[in-house]
């Protein structure tokens, strides 16, 4: 009776925390430090931020006041790539404009969400103020530049030459001030992305609708892998054979591991014209269906440090965007081994994720040129799998 009880009690814990972990990719607003002069872009939504180690605060608006009052936002640098997640409010999302789309001035004016235009002030007597005005004028026109190893950014008027945008941080507002000595940061807004919390050095899975470039996965904070087979002990299948993969297919499931500070980020690629419900691929099973599904008993669950296998009875939510393990889909891995193979430990229960390189062990699927099985000792000319191989 004890045993039964304590084996409910482990299911249900389990349970509960497959629950807890399965937590959705985020759904906000996404902003990237602008990096360079050439990521400026006429009519780029973004913010004005002054990242610094007492706090990090954003320019805000409001209509026909001098000096624009901060909104704090924690983190700035928290996530991967200077990624700030963030809802931005009426009184601080701005869009750049290009003075003359067609030239290469750096010539360049903000409007607020109301069509407002950023502007310094024009009277002597508050010569370093910011507001926002009705009608476009001369004092609304910057030039800006981007240091590209510091990524500060000086937005000077053209008008009011050498007056810079700042923060000043006794009064907690943005200014104009005849000075450099204080830049701020430019932050654009992404377009179409994917977003996923997770701590750095973790595990996890992700299945998307659409295609992600072998840029787009360099830059997303994160390795990706598919699942070539699995190793036996015996009867008892104690691992999985992992192989790096440079892009990702659409409806294709991966395993993760992240490498960025706190989040992977993925640009929207080219999507799938037909896209299933639970995409399949050697044994991993993804979710690309609007709503939660569970995870079949006996299967497995990766998250962060561990891999958790699915007790009967226990329902482990899985996400959209997540995925699962079935073992008995998995083939038997045998064949040589890709360079940077990895393998992960896979001993049923809940263990903590163990990943060592893969060891180039050969398989019954090796021969000697008589046609008979090489040995695993065996040197020279080794046919593998239809290709000679010299060890």
């Amino acid at each position: 009776m004890k045993n039964m009880v304590r084996q409910y009690i482990h299911s249900l814990l389990i349970s509960v925390f497959l629950f807890l972990v399965s937590l959705p990719a985020t759904a906000v607003e996404c902003f990237v430090t602008v990096k360079s002069y050439d990521e400026l872009k006429d009519g780029m939504k973004c913010l004005i931020v002054k990242v610094s180690e007492e706090g990090n605060t954003i320019m805000g608006i409001y209509a026909d006041g001098n000096n624009f009052p901060s909104e704090g936002i924690p983190d700035v640098q928290a996530y991967s790539h200077d990624i700030v997640e963030y809802r931005p409010s009426k009184m601080s999302l701005l869009t750049l404009h290009k003075t003359d789309t067609n030239t290469e001035d750096n010539d360049w004016y903000f409007t607020d969400q109301d069509g407002k235009y950023l502007s310094v002030v024009t009277s002597s007597t508050s010569s370093n103020y910011l507001k926002s005005v009705n009608t476009k004028s001369d004092f609304c026109n910057f030039a800006i530049t981007v240091d590209s190893d510091s990524y500060n950014a000086k937005i000077s008027s053209i008008k009011k030459s050498g007056y810079y945008i700042q923060f000043n941080g006794e009064f907690l507002f943005f200014s104009a001030y005849k000075s450099s000595q204080n830049p701020v940061n430019l932050f654009r807004k992404l377009g179409d992305y994917y977003l996923r919390k997770l701590y750095k050095d973790k595990f996890g899975t992700i299945c998307l609708p659409y295609a992600v470039s072998a840029e787009g996965v360099a830059a997303s904070g994160a390795k990706y892998y598919e699942i070539l087979g699995k190793t036996m002990a015996g009867d008892v299948v104690d691992g999985i054979v992992l192989a790096e993969v440079g892009e990702l297919k659409a409806c294709t499931p991966y395993i993760l591991y992240t490498t960025g500070d706190n989040a992977i980020i993925l640009p929207e690629g080219t999507a799938a014209a037909d896209v299933p419900e639970l995409p399949k691929s050697n044994g991993l099973v993804g979710n690309l269906s609007s709503k939660t599904i569970y995870a079949p008993a006996n299967s497995f669950i990766i998250n962060g440090d561990e891999i958790h296998l699915v007790p009967t009875g226990v329902k482990a939510n899985v996400l959209n965007n997540y995925a699962y393990i079935t073992l008995d889909d998995v083939p038997e891995f045998k064949g040589s081994l890709p360079q940077n193979a990895k393998r992960m430990s896979v001993m049923g229960g809940t263990t903590g994720i163990t990943v060592s390189e893969a060891a180039p062990d050969r398989s019954p699927a090796a021969y000697n040129l008589a046609g008979q099985p090489a040995d695993a000792n065996a040197h020279g000319i080794v046919i593998v799998n239809g290709r000679k191989v010299i060890y």
